[in-house]
């Protein structure tokens, strides 16, 4: 395989690998499925973007200008054409289109990676907010809606972003406050990063990559309430969810977390009351996919 090859499988890895974790508290996972998103819409969904993923990585290494934007669209038109699911893979595909990118550019050393990424966000146009707009409308997720600026206007509607100038760097720092796949896109993947790196570590620790994939879950969602929770059911539920996640952690010590009972009461709890944890997942998956090129292997 050459270069753009390797970087589409990892990253497609490693959104295989996220949702193949289990029991990942309140997550779809190979033995749980939401009632209109099944496990198998989300293996479908990571395989249809590899080719996409693909492509963008070879313009990346070969050209200055990088439509990330117009990527995202396709890679998500792509994922929707291959199965009959709701949005399985937005924001993995807002993250691993910018990881893809920047991986093509730099060494797999994080800070150069961050650094690509970083530059690579902030060279995008107005047309890549057009196509990141027309791509959260295909998917039929919700969030971005305004663009909190001064006094900028509603950008639900993709062609305003054309007409505003509001490039794709705007809008996602405009949500950073209340997403966490768009905070992390516009800090140059400063998560995504760590994230795959403390997979490395737990792999290397445990040699299991179950364990590996639902304690660095874990971790993160103890270390930070997960924004989509925070959106859809307040603050409050947010923070106790990542409380729960610590005292799970705490609870399983050094041993296994993934053979703790509280672990799976927990999902069985959060799956009943429909709180999914979904960008602490969105953020996993595109740091699994780093851990991949760097040479992790299941």
């Amino acid at each position: 395989m050459n270069e753009a090859d390797e970087i589409a499988v990892s990253l497609t890895l490693g959104a295989l690998l996220e949702v193949s974790g289990w029991p990942k508290p309140g997550n779809v996972h190979r033995t749980r499925d939401h009632d209109d998103t099944r496990f198998e819409h989300f293996l479908a969904s990571a395989v249809a973007a590899y080719p996409v993923l693909r492509e963008l990585a070879e313009t990346a290494a070969t050209r200055d200008r990088v439509p990330l934007g117009r990527y995202l669209y396709r890679a998500v038109k792509a994922s929707r054409s291959a199965h009959t699911g709701g949005n399985t893979n937005l924001g993995i595909l807002i993250l691993d289109t910018l990881l893809a990118a920047a991986l093509a550019r730099a060494s797999l050393h994080r800070r150069e990676v961050r650094r690509e990424a970083r530059r690579l966000a902030r060279a995008t146009t107005e047309e890549d907010a057009y196509y990141l707009y027309r791509a959260i409308a295909l998917a039929g997720a919700g969030g971005l809606k305004r663009v909190r600026r001064g006094d900028a206007p509603d950008v639900s509607d993709p062609r305003r972003v054309l007409e505003e100038g509001i490039t794709m760097y705007d809008a996602l720092k405009s949500s950073a406050d209340r997403d966490a796949v768009a905070e992390d896109w516009v800090n140059g993947l400063k998560r995504t990063l760590r994230v795959g790196l403390r997979v490395m570590d737990l792999m290397a620790e445990y040699g299991d990559v179950n364990e590996a994939v639902v304690r660095a879950f874990l971790e993160e969602l103890a270390r930070r309430p997960d924004t989509l929770i925070w959106r859809k059911h307040g603050l409050r539920t947010a923070l106790e969810v990542s409380r729960r996640a610590r005292e799970v952690l705490e609870s399983a010590g050094d041993d296994p977390v993934t053979q703790r009972r509280e672990l799976r009461l927990l999902d069985e709890e959060l799956h009943a009351r429909g709180i999914n944890p979904g960008s602490t997942a969105d953020i996993l998956a595109a740091g699994l996919g780093y851990a991949c090129r760097l040479g992790m292997r299941p």
